[in-house]
C-alpha cells in the first residue's frame, strides 16, 4: 500500500464522519456544520493531494485508479444528497449531479459489454467538473450567499461533462469495434 493509495482510503473513511456531521446539523448545532465544512475540506485538499503524490512519485496503481473516482463519487454524491435533506439546495442540482454518474457507470458497463475491454480515462473536463462540483459544495457548506449561482455552474458543467463523456466514448467504441 502506497502513500497515495492510503490517503485516498482515509477520504472514503472521512465519507461517514462528513454526513454524520450534516445529519446533526439539521438539530440546529452550527458546531456539525462546522465539522462538515473541516471533514469535506480535508477530504477535498486530499483528492489533490493523493494524485499529486502519485503522479510526482510513480505510485499510479491500478488499485489507485479504481479507488480515486470511487472516493470521488462517495463523497460528491453524499455532499449534495446530504445538503438536499438539511435544506441547503435544490434537488434538481443533484439529479443533474446523479444523472451524469449513473449514465457514465451504464456507458461504462456497456462498452464493456460490447469489447469485453475497457480503459477508462479520466477526461480534463471530468476533473474541471470535480473541482467545480467540491467548490460548490464547500461555498454551500460556508454559507456563502453567491453559492445559489454555482449551483447552476456545476449543473451545466456537470452536463457539459456528460456529454463529453457520451461522445468520446461513442467515437471510441466505434474505432474499436472496427478493428
Amino acid at each position: 500500500m502506497n502513500w497515495a493509495n492510503t490517503i485516498t482510503i482515509i477520504r472514503i473513511l472521512i465519507v461517514p464522519g462528513f454526513i454524520i456531521s450534516l445529519v446533526n446539523y439539521i438539530s440546529g448545532n452550527d458546531t456539525y456544520r462546522i465539522v462538515a465544512i473541516v471533514l469535506f475540506s480535508i477530504a477535498s485538499i486530499s483528492d489533490f493531494l493523493d494524485g499529486f503524490i502519485a503522479k510526482v512519485f510513480d505510485q499510479e496503481t491500478e488499485l489507485g485508479r479504481f479507488l480515486d473516482p470511487v472516493a470521488d463519487k462517495l463523497l460528491i454524491i453524499s455532499a449534495f444528497v446530504m445538503l438536499v435533506i438539511v435544506k441547503m439546495i435544490p434537488v434538481w442540482v443533484v439529479i443533474v449531479v446523479i444523472t451524469r454518474d449513473i449514465i457514465i457507470l451504464f456507458g461504462c458497463i456497456i462498452i464493456y459489454l460490447i469489447l469485453d475491454d475497457i480503459e477508462i480515462k479520466p477526461r480534463i473536463l471530468s476533473k474541471i467538473t470535480t473541482f467545480i462540483q467540491m467548490t460548490t459544495i464547500f461555498f454551500i457548506l460556508i454559507g456563502n450567499p453567491f453559492s445559489r449561482y454555482l449551483w447552476f455552474t456545476t449543473a451545466l458543467i456537470t452536463t457539459i461533462s456528460g456529454l463529453d463523456y457520451i461522445i468520446s466514448s461513442t467515437i471510441s467504441v466505434g474505432e474499436k469495434a472496427e478493428l
